[in-house]
Formats: structure tokens, sequence, C-alpha cells
């Protein structure tokens, strides 16, 4: 197994192969402490009431469908070629007890229709309670606050489901701003089924909500500790694993904002048990906002490091962009040249239009990259700050194509076939990167 000075090694190798962009000394937000809260995105400050309830009503699902999305619904045969043994499939996932969930569009069309998804006018998101909650557990699901006109409303996930689901692959790594943490924070309510700290304490009961919820950075860089948990939840193994009957799917989070941490993915990966690093890891990522959506930036900070890592992995990464949700009317009026509606709609386009470039037309079960619009499922929800808040925490929502029946036994099938014979990639992957598979 490799160590972390091996995979800081590996990434300079692999990150050699593009040009970083240097940080830009206009930014504001650039010099300070990438570990800091003062890295959210420029906008007005955060209101002073948070909405606990509608951060789990319409947050807590969101890592859980998504990660099923680029790659259940499409044709049997791609999951596993047999042709003389000669293609096994790029992209591997393991079996699953509680599949079926979701039925009457396939994953393209599920993909194409959350794009033009809207908010419903008794959606959720537009008529939010603020009140703090009364109670440490989650409150009940109310339903999603868009609606897609030819597909049927996501599923919303169990605790149950939602372990499944993640165990049937590699890993799950979230890497970005403080739009994915507010994701990350998501899964972790999800699986705690917990507000913890939110009603237990009087004197703290005002101060543990959203994403003080959890300390989700290393203390040393973080002045603003949460009185609601103790830990560093970085990884979804500080969580029981009583949760997932016994063994806690494999998680871990980056706040890097300007470019792919891709010595601490390596890591992360090297890390993991032999059966969990012969399926394919999922990557969900997203940034943009902390460079004025740059998409120069975004290729050589993101996409272009993420996809030279995908040629040489084996099996493929699952990676998906989180495409931006819609700014609020709120936002200060000093950023919205730069970060409001059409600066936002633009940057989305332009990602599109980057990752087509890099292959996104190919099947997903060959690791293509994936971008899940969510920028009309949020225009008009309410913000607390402009960028974060109701925006971005519906943005976060239930996403889970089709998962038809039967699929565990193909997926077993494609797993017990051989998939990790040495081709090419795969040589190349152990020769780059020293990672015993």
């Amino acid at each position: 197994m490799a160590t972390l000075p091996d995979m800081q090694q590996a990434s300079g190798v692999a990150m050699s192969t593009y040009r970083r962009v240097a940080t830009d000394p206009d930014d504001p937000l650039d010099d300070q402490d990438p570990y800091s809260r003062q890295r959210h995105p420029p906008s007005s400050s955060h209101s002073s009431r948070w909405t606990s309830q509608r951060f789990v009503y319409s947050a807590a699902m969101v890592m859980l469908a998504l990660v099923a999305a680029t790659i259940v619904g499409l044709r049997e045969e791609r999951y596993f070629r047999t042709a003389h043994g000669r293609n096994q499939a790029r992209v591997v996932v393991g079996p699953r007890r509680l599949g079926g969930l979701y039925r009457g569009c396939s994953s393209s069309e599920f993909v194409r229709e959350l794009q033009l998804a809207r908010i419903k006018d008794d959606g959720p998101s537009l008529h939010v309670n603020y009140t703090l909650p009364d109670s440490n557990e989650l409150p009940p699901w109310p339903g999603f606050s868009f609606a897609m006109q030819a597909c049927p409303d996501p599923h919303f996930f169990t605790r149950p489901e939602a372990c499944d689901l993640l165990k049937s692959y590699g890993s799950l790594y979230i890497a970005g701003d403080s739009f994915m943490r507010h994701v990350w924070d998501a899964l972790l309510l999800l699986l705690s089924g917990d507000l913890a700290g939110a009603v237990g304490r009087a004197d703290a009961k005002a101060d543990c909500r959203g994403e003080h919820l959890f300390n989700d950075r290393d203390l040393k860089n973080f002045s603003n500790t949460t009185p609601c948990r103790t830990g560093i939840y970085v990884t979804l193994d500080r969580l029981s694993s009583s949760l997932c009957d016994g063994e806690m799917p494999r998680g871990g989070l980056s706040s890097a904002y300007s470019d792919f941490p891709t010595s601490h993915f390596l890591s992360f990966l090297s890390s993991a048990p032999d059966d969990v690093r012969r399926r394919s890891p999922v990557l969900f990522y997203a940034g943009g906002v902390h460079f004025n959506y740059n998409i120069t930036r975004t290729k050589l900070n993101y996409v272009q490091p993420i996809a030279e890592l995908n040629r040489l992995f084996g099996p493929r990464l699952v990676p998906v962009w989180h495409g931006n949700h819609a700014p609020g009317d709120n936002i200060a009026a000093h950023y919205y040249q730069t970060q409001g509606r059409d600066s936002v709609k633009k940057y989305n386009q332009d990602v599109e239009d980057l990752l087509q470039q890099f292959g996104s037309e190919a099947p997903a079960t060959e690791g293509a990259f994936r971008m899940l619009h969510f920028y009309n499922a949020t225009e008009g929800a309410l913000q607390l700050s402009g960028q974060h808040g109701e925006g971005s925490y519906v943005s976060h929502i239930s996403r889970h194509p089709v998962a038809r029946s039967g699929r565990s036994r193909r997926t077993r099938h494609a797993m017990n076939s051989g998939f990790l014979s040495p081709d090419e990639s795969q040589r190349s992957w152990r020769h780059r990167f020293r990672i015993q598979l």
C-alpha cells in the first residue's frame, strides 16, 4: 500500500502533464487561509437565523442518488464486455441488496430533465420555516421543491438505502468549495440521522445549525469550532459503523477550492482495503466562485488533472461535476457582475462545453465526465446570503436515475470476470502511482 509521500510524488508525476494557473493577485479570497471559514464565496453576510429544518429537508439526500446517476440505466452489455476477454468494464460497481429504487426514466433522460426542472409554486424552498428545531431527530421529508416534466421525482433515500448504494462503489470523494461542504454535511446528517446539539444545550442552541453541526476542517486552521460535536468529520468513518450494519462506506472530503487536491485524493484511495480498491471510486466535485468563474483555471486546475488521472486509473473513476446553483437576489451588489445569475449561467455552459472536449459524450461506464445541472431547479429559492443558504442547500437534492432490478447480479458478474487483469492502463497505473491493486 502506498504511503502519503508516495502519493505526493505520484501526484507530481500526474500533474506535470498540465500547466497550473498561478493564484490571481486580484482574487479577494486567494490570500486567505484555504481552511478558513472566510473562504466562502464573497457575498452578503450570513443571516443570524439558520434554517436547520430546511437544510435537512432539501439538502440531506444529495450525494446518495447522485452516485448512481452516471451509470445506472445504461445498457447491460456496457457493464461487461466479453470480446474475447480483451475489454473488461472500465467502471466497476459492486452488488447491491436494495436496487430498483427508481423507475420511469433512463439516466440520460433523467439528467436532461433535471436541467430543465423548475421550482414548484408550493416548493418548500420558497416557503422556509426559520424557527429552530425542537428535536435532534431529522424532520419529516416535505417533498422536492422542483418538478420535472417527463420523469418521476427522484427517489428519497433512507439511511439503509444510502449505505447500500455507497458501499457498491469503491469510495466517495467530495472536493471543492463551501457549496460542496454543504453536500458533505448533508450526507453526514442523513447517515447520522441526528442534529446533535441543536436542542441539547440551551447556551449553544442558536449556534448548532447548518455547517456548524460538524467540524470539517483541521482545528488548528479553524477558529470557529462548533459546540455541537467534537472531532474532525472529514471521513465517513468518524460516524458509528452501526449506522450502516457494521460497515461504514468509504467517504472523504477535501476543502481545496482553487485546484483539485491530487495528492490528497491519491493518498485517500491508497489507504482503502483491497476489496474496496477493486471497485470504482466516485469523485463529486465543483469550483469556480473563488476565481470568478474563470473557465481557463477550471480546465487547468480541475478538469485536465482529473482526466489525466482517469486515463491511467483502473478501474475507472466516476467523475461528476456539480453544476452551480442559481444565486439569490440578495447577493452583494459589488459581486453581482462576476458572481450574479448571468455569470453563473455562462460558467455552467462553459463547463459543459469543456467536459465535452474531454469526452463527456462517451459512455459513463468508461469513466467519462458527467455534469448535473441545478440552476433552473434552484432559481427563485430563498437565500440566506445570496450565495449560501436555501439556494445552495436546495441544489443538494436527491437525484437517482434508473436502478433496475437485477443490476446486482450483472455487476457481480462483471466483478467476478477478471476486471483487474493487467491490461496496459493498469500496468501504467501501478508503475506511475505505486498502488498495489
